[in-house]
């Protein structure tokens, strides 16, 4: 390319450069043996006399395959307008998201892996705190996990994980997300871990109901594009309590939390689902 392209690795590397170390293993490959700076073609000289070129392709023994799309939501604005929800570009695609979700597993752990069946006890519910750095989207859950094990624990087996993302490793997050049953988190981009649960999983996703900076008068239903339709997980979209439970449940709910009440209702819902997977096989 003769001019770079606006915000690509060629403009801003030293931004770029973090990014691609971190997320190059999804692709199976590392920094130091890729390159993402040039637009290389092969020009034949013989002799010190340039010569036409015989092929238009370069051969190399390697390469990176990416999803391929040149937006995860084509032209809508990423979920904070109206608009944005009446066209959708990843619809019926939760066949190919599925497969690419595999093959970057693979590409992680470095071998095919048989994975755990999630309706086996314990189940891993994924609890994922401060997964955005913006506004009214910078949360933690607080008392989540108590509380779900107060109402829950008696009745299911659970391995509850509180975790904040961004402080681990690609390889870790996947590792830790790939045999989850259940993904609690505020929607945005911290989000898109979610895409490496196992078919049949459960994700929630709070967001911001009022919205929030540029966009203070609409849902931030953010990526809504890509999660609502990538199929072999359920998608649920809750509007972010005003309180993030604050606190644990006394008794039987005697605070009187009805946002809580319902997300507990919803988890017990969801596991029950997944518990009786191997009953329809």
């Amino acid at each position: 390319l003769t001019l770079a392209m606006w915000a690509s690795c060629q403009r801003q590397w030293e931004k770029c450069r973090p990014i691609l170390k971190k997320f190059l293993p999804l692709l199976g490959t590392h920094l130091n043996m890729t390159s993402s700076q040039n637009d290389t073609s092969l020009e034949l000289v013989v002799d010190g006399e340039q010569l036409s070129r015989k092929s238009k392709y370069v051969c190399a023994p390697n390469g990176a395959a990416g999803l391929g799309y040149l937006t995860d939501h084509f032209k809508s604005y990423h979920g904070w307008h109206p608009d944005d929800y009446k066209m959708a570009l990843n619809t019926g695609r939760g066949g190919q998201m599925y497969q690419f979700r595999n093959w970057m597993v693979d590409n992680v752990y470095e071998e095919k892996r048989d994975e755990r069946k999630i309706s086996k006890a314990p189940y891993r519910i994924i609890i994922s705190n401060f997964s955005s750095d913006k506004g009214p989207r910078t949360v933690s859950f607080n008392h989540l996990a108590t509380n779900i094990r107060y109402r829950l624990g008696h009745k299911y087996k659970l391995d509850i994980k509180e975790v904040v993302l961004h402080t681990m490793s690609i390889k870790e997050q996947v590792q830790l997300t790939a045999d989850a049953a259940i993904f609690i988190s505020m929607c945005g981009g911290g989000a898109v871990t979610s895409m490496f649960l196992p078919k049949g999983a459960s994700l929630l996703l709070y967001y911001t109901a009022a919205g929030h900076g540029r966009h203070p008068n609409t849902p931030a239903r953010l990526d809504w594009d890509l999660l609502n339709n990538i199929g072999y997980i359920r998608v649920h979209w809750l509007p972010k309590p005003r309180q993030m439970f604050l606190k644990p449940i006394v008794g039987q709910n005697e605070n009187g939390n009805d946002d809580l009440d319902f997300v507990l209702n919803l988890l017990d819902h969801e596991l029950d689902i997944i518990s009786h997977f191997d009953d329809y096989k």
